[in-house]
């Protein structure tokens, strides 16, 4: 009987281990400091940039810093059941909305996967471009 118990106690505790590390809105906020966000973009036609930032997050807000030192603020939420974080960000009277699929989450680093974005009410697909954002807590 006592090692049924330590069985189900152990399987209990990895469960929870792995619910918490599938929910970037657990992983990221509960951990102090700043992730570093590099944003691969390929543009069909047009060719493959990089981008690299700093981004801090806290309870549904978060700011990013770009290389220039360029500072914007946002809000983002995770929907838990269809694994995607979505960023709000309002600047100079425009509103664009990206959702990421959230992927190969580890203790200190995830991917997104662009799903769609809307800047203003007209929105945009992945048939537009693709893009993969790797962060990494620094």
């Amino acid at each position: 009987m006592k090692t049924t118990i330590k069985l189900f106690f152990f399987a209990a505790m990895i469960s929870l281990f792995a619910s918490c590390a599938k929910n970037p809105a657990k992983l990221l906020v509960s951990k102090d400091g700043i992730w570093t966000a590099t944003a691969v973009t390929t543009i069909p036609g047009l060719g493959t940039y990089t981008d690299v930032n700093e981004i801090t997050f806290s309870d549904g807000t978060g700011t990013t810093k770009d290389a220039l030192g360029v500072t914007t603020t946002f809000t983002w939420s995770y929907d838990k059941k269809a694994e995607q974080m979505t960023i709000t960000t309002v600047e100079s009277g425009n509103t664009t909305i990206t959702i990421n699929a959230v992927s190969e989450i580890e203790k200190d680093s995830e991917k997104w996967n662009f799903v769609s974005g809307t800047l203003n009410g007209v929105t945009f697909t992945t048939a537009d471009f693709t893009q993969v954002t790797t962060l990494v807590r620094k």
